[in-house]
């Protein structure tokens, strides 16, 4: 078998590993056995195509981490410094062939960075330079930039990505627009089987800050079990991002069928609110997830939560 390696925070290729071309069968490697902070995981050939299998949660620091506040922290890099190096890296590449994902890694890197730091005027000036102009192509740097870069590093920062970019480009109408703009060119694109599944994983991402009734059914298909391993988590991280009871559901329905490291990030989007937590310790008691699915990292948070009812009932349920 003939794997291309990953490093944990970096969800694209960075080597490759001899073996077997021709055998295409898909290996997933248990997300307990991936935890570290540079951990790696494999994807598999098929048909061609290089396809990601998992994506696992770390906790070292990409860049200075903003706190979870609403509001941006002050930073230690200049505010416009993931702006201008992302600029320099398209400027490398020729954008809309091949060649623009000879820089992808290292422009996904300055994204998910910057959207960690969560800083006002980093975000904006990221926001500025990669968002398409009125009427152009949603490129797919430009995608990687959003929705696996900014949202991606938002979430990964406590924050909720739709709330925080409202208010960011409330009262800028022209950056409003063109964010709008780019939502709509992510639904086609997302569903686009000629885009790179990793680049649809930054589309579905980016469908989440719809309405839930623009995006609820889409995005809800994609959690099927059937799915490509990279698209099932763009959907199910894209869920996480919408505090909606209805996505709370699709949660919750998706989690059993969900490959291994998606179930983990399935159970991690269901602590993010008291509702989601209480529903999630239900749907446990009831039967409908075995404790099984539950990784130990979110076992441990629900045991060492501060509700003194999530800790003696996930104690109970989840010995």
């Amino acid at each position: 078998m003939r794997h291309r390696v990953f490093d944990a925070r970096d969800r694209r290729r960075v080597g490759d590993v001899a073996g077997d071309p021709d055998d295409k069968e898909f290996t997933e490697p248990s997300v307990e056995d991936q935890l570290g902070d540079h951990a790696t995981v494999c994807a598999a050939q098929n048909d061609g195509e290089w396809t990601f299998l998992t994506e696992i949660a770390f906790n070292a620091p990409l860049g200075e981490q903003a706190d979870s506040g609403q509001s941006g922290t002050p930073q230690q890099v200049p505010p416009d410094d993931a702006a201008r190096k992302i600029a320099a890296l398209v400027a490398e590449v020729k954008v809309g062939t091949a060649d623009e994902y000879r820089k992808i890694p290292d422009i996904w890197r300055q994204a998910i960075a910057a959207g960690r730091r969560n800083g006002d005027d980093e975000l904006l000036a990221v926001l500025e330079q990669s968002l398409p102009q009125p009427n152009q192509p949603l490129r797919d740097w430009q995608a990687v930039v959003i929705g696996g870069g900014l949202i991606n590093g938002l979430t990964q920062a406590g924050i909720w990505p739709r709330d925080r970019i409202d208010k960011l480009t409330g009262q800028n109408k022209s950056l409003r627009t063109r964010w709008e703009q780019s939502l709509a060119a992510a639904v086609l694109m997302a569903d686009d089987k000629r885009v790179k599944a990793g680049t649809r994983y930054d589309a579905l991402r980016m469908i989440a800050m719809l309405p839930w009734k623009e995006c609820g059914d889409q995005i809800t298909r994609y959690t099927r079990k059937d799915v490509n391993a990279e698209l099932q988590q763009g959907a199910v991280s894209g869920l996480g991002d919408i505090p909606h009871q209805a996505a709370t559901t699709a949660l919750l329905s998706a989690l059993p069928h969900l490959s291994t490291g998606n179930q983990k990030f399935a159970a991690e989007a269901l602590l993010r609110t008291p509702e989601r937590i209480t529903a999630l310790l239900a749907a446990i008691a009831d039967g409908k997830i075995k404790p099984a699915m539950i990784s130990a990292s979110v076992k441990k948070r629900l045991h060492e939560h501060p509700n003194e009812t999530v800790q003696s009932t996930s104690r109970r349920l989840l010995p």
